[in-house]
């Protein structure tokens, strides 16, 4: 009963993040990261006999690059924004641990049911924002973008190619399992998962999405060729000619469906354009010459929103001036944390697919022609993940998934999955255990931070919301509070910078620009 109280608070915790911190405003996220913290404690108890879950390459390569971005990101020039790193970073850090801690049949199909569930409950929200483009899950909210982002749907995230992200994760998952598993109780429903988040794919329009998945699917099909080939060793033509059927009707129905969306050829156009001067190139391009700035070990985490302001182009966009993330994960890795950082996080990736890789051939040694619904449930995870992690790999090149606790920790939950080992030895056992007293550390740093940093990000929440009810001067005196909680957040004086944009200077009341400048 006592590792079901860890088990309900990361479950719930994450389900919190998944649900209505599905962007990148802290004070939404605060309820979920605190109810994750929370399982972080109690990891211990959960993870007492549960070492040998995990290949000691893989724990190694994890614990290795955990250490380096915390250290990294703790002498990052920017406090305020390293701390945000930080958070991420120890939340990823402790549900990888978990997820190593719980790696048996029922926790896996718990977590794996709520994925699917959350990827249904996300197409629901975006068939609804078709009509209604504005809505948000949060009460009270609508959905904010720019040019044609809000003809695009996006679930419970803001953005579509996130909504997408997470879609592609569902989508792959349920595919496999479709595939691999014979009871029709479990094949059916699998099946439907998969053609629902498939045309979540499809409405949200993500070009990233429709370069990752065939790229993802066509992993999973050619493990399910080597599955009926190797294993199985019945009817090889017939399946394999049965596969390359199911994956051409995948991208017939995928090339249709996309397009008969409204505006959609534009889209297709613009692919020509994806790595143009007008894209997000400028942002790469940045990232590029932040790198060689300082090409060992970064400029520190989160220094790509300022350091890009010394190389964005003087015709950018004016959305284009201050932007968070690259939409490159691996270029932005090594603008912050250097190659060091970079190296590590490919060596980690690298480790996990061929320890999974391994456990794929070792299953065409140990089955041997037989095998059982169980067996093959486990196989279809396997594949599944690594198809997941193989698709999100591609998608890296143009998006920041994995930088956003909604699709990150399905990933770490693949990532997990594939780190998994049936071998036991002494060196595990002591850098699992290491692990798990430094995922107690990551929970009494959440609640240190929570502690520090809540009341100031949701006195700054108060002040955007009187900005929408067109009322600065009680912006202002939540914004002079926040600002006294936490003089080293620098968003107090980004949002007085926004009304002065948006209200163009000479609408402010001059008491209002005053005591703002006082301050």
């Amino acid at each position: 009963m006592i590792k079901v109280v860890p088990f309900c608070a990361i479950l719930f915790g994450y389900l919190w993040l998944a649900v209505f911190g599905t962007g990148v405003k802290l004070v939404f996220q605060w309820p979920g990261l605190l109810l994750l913290s929370v399982g972080f404690l109690f990891l211990p108890l959960v993870h007492r006999g549960r070492a040998e879950n995990s290949s000691f390459a893989c724990h190694l390569s994890v614990l290795v690059l955990f250490v380096y971005m915390v250290l990294r990101a703790i002498y990052s020039p920017f406090y305020y924004l390293g701390r945000l790193d930080i958070i991420l970073i120890l939340v990823l850090f402790g549900t990888y641990i978990f997820f190593n801690a719980t790696n048996t049949k029922s926790y896996r199909t718990i977590i794996i049911s709520l994925f699917f569930l959350l990827g249904l409950a996300n197409v629901c929200v975006a068939i609804y924002q078709l009509e209604f483009k504005s809505f948000h899950i949060l009460p009270g909210y609508d959905r904010v973008g720019l040019g044609g982002q809000l003809e695009r749907p996006s679930g419970f995230y803001n953005a579509s190619p996130h909504f997408a992200g997470f879609m592609q994760i569902v989508s792959i998952m349920a595919a496999s399992i479709a595939l691999f598993c014979r009871a029709r109780l479990v094949r059916i429903p699998a099946t439907v998962v998969f053609i629902i988040s498939l045309s979540g794919i499809v409405i949200s329009q993500s070009r990233g999405s429709f370069i990752a998945l065939p790229f993802g699917l066509a992993i999973l099909f050619g493990f399910y060729l080597f599955f009926n080939s190797r294993i199985i060793k019945k009817q090889w033509r017939m399946t394999g000619k049965i596969a390359f059927m199911i994956l051409g009707t995948i991208c017939v129905l995928l090339i249709a469906g996309t397009w008969m969306i409204k505006g959609f050829g534009e889209r297709v156009d613009s692919v020509d354009d994806f790595f143009a001067d007008s894209s997000r190139s400028n942002f790469r391009a940045g990232a590029v010459d932040q790198l060689m700035e300082s090409p060992l070990v970064g400029t520190g985490a989160r220094t790509f929103q300022y350091k890009y302001l010394q190389y964005r182009p003087s015709h950018a966009p004016f959305h284009q001036r201050d932007p968070r993330f690259t939409h490159n994960d691996y270029l932005q890795q090594g603008a912050e944390y250097g190659l060091i950082g970079l190296i590590l996080v490919i060596l980690a990736i690298w480790t996990h697919f061929f320890c999974a890789v391994r456990r794929v051939r070792d299953y065409a040694i140990i089955s041997d022609g037989n095998v059982n619904q169980s067996d093959r449930l486990r196989y279809a995870v396997l594949v599944g993940s690594i198809a997941v992690v193989s698709a999100h790999a591609v998608h890296a090149c143009v998006d920041f998934h994995v930088r956003l606790f909604a699709t990150g920790i399905p990933i770490i939950f693949c990532l997990s999955i594939m780190a998994g080992s049936s071998h036991c030895n002494r060196k595990i056992s002591v850098v699992s255990s290491i692990s798990v007293w430094l995922s107690v550390l990551c929970g009494l740093s959440i609640l240190a931070m929570a502690w520090t940093m809540g009341p100031s990000s949701w006195l700054i929440q108060k002040a955007k919301d009187q900005l929408r009810k067109d009322n600065p001067s009680a912006a202002l005196s939540f914004l002079h509070e926040a600002s006294e909680m936490d003089s080293l957040n620098p968003e107090p004086l980004n949002e007085l910078a926004r009304i002065r944009y948006e209200k163009k200077n000479s609408e402010i009341p001059a008491i209002v620009r005053i005591g703002y400048i006082s301050n």
